[in-house]
C-alpha cells in the first residue's frame, strides 16, 4: 500500500476550512442606517447572525476533529485522501448552505441541505478515523477507544445531529438549525482526556 505525508493533507485541509470559516462572514452586511433606527436593522439581520453563529461552531468543531485525527495518523493512503477530499467538497458548500439558512430559515428545503452538508462532512470524517484505525495508519500511542455503542455515537455523531436536525426541518426549522449546537457542547466531553 502506498503511503502519504500527513503534513500536506494538514496544510490543505487547513486552508480549506480557513476560507470557508472566513466567508460565512461575508454574508453578514453592514445595514444601511439612512432613516432607519440601528436596533431594527440589526435585529433584522438577526437570522444571518445566528446562521453565521451555528455555521462557525459546526465547522470549528468539525476542523477540532480532523485535527484531533490528522494528529494521530501516522501516514495516510489514497482512501484517506479521497475521504478527505469528499470532507473538504461539504466543507467548501457551506457558506452557501449558510447564506440559504440565514435568508429562508423558515424553509425546510434550506435547513435539508445545510444540515445533509454538515452531516456528509462529518460522515467522511467519522470514515476517515474508521478507514485509519482498521489499515494500521495510525501512531502506536494513538487513543484506542473501546468498541461498543459509546464510541460509534462519538465517531457519528455530527452525522447523527444531522439526521435529527433534517427531521426536526420538517416541524420546526428553528430548532432543526439550533441541534448543532450540541456539537460544540459535547465536544469537551468527547476530548476530555
Amino acid at each position: 500500500m502506498k503511503t502519504f505525508d500527513v503534513g500536506r493533507l494538514a496544510a490543505f485541509t487547513d486552508g480549506v476550512f480557513a476560507i470557508a470559516i472566513t466567508l460565512l462572514v461575508l454574508d453578514l452586511d453592514l445595514p444601511d442606517v439612512s432613516g432607519k433606527a440601528i436596533g431594527e436593522l440589526i435585529q433584522a439581520d438577526l437570522p444571518k447572525f445566528y446562521s453565521w453563529l451555528i455555521s462557525f461552531l459546526a465547522l470549528g468543531t468539525l476542523w477540532l476533529h480532523h485535527h484531533y485525527i490528522v494528529a494521530h495518523l501516522r501516514c495516510t493512503d489514497i482512501t484517506i485522501l479521497l475521504l478527505n477530499l469528499a470532507l473538504l467538497l461539504f466543507i467548501s458548500v457551506t457558506p452557501w448552505t449558510t447564506s440559504l439558512i440565514g435568508a429562508y430559515g423558515d424553509q425546510s428545503i434550506a435547513v435539508v441541505l445545510f444540515s445533509g452538508c454538515l452531516g456528509l462532512a462529518w460522515l467522511s470524517i467519522a470514515l476517515i478515523g474508521l478507514h485509519a484505525r482498521k489499515h494500521g495508519l495510525l501512531l502506536a500511542d494513538a487513543p484506542k477507544p473501546e468498541p461498543g455503542l459509546m464510541a460509534t455515537l462519538v465517531t457519528l455523531r455530527g452525522t447523527l445531529i444531522a439526521v435529527l436536525s433534517i427531521g426536526f426541518a420538517h416541524v420546526d426549522t428553528t430548532w432543526a438549525v439550533l441541534v448543532w449546537v450540541l456539537l460544540f457542547v459535547m465536544h469537551p466531553f468527547v476530548y476530555r482526556n
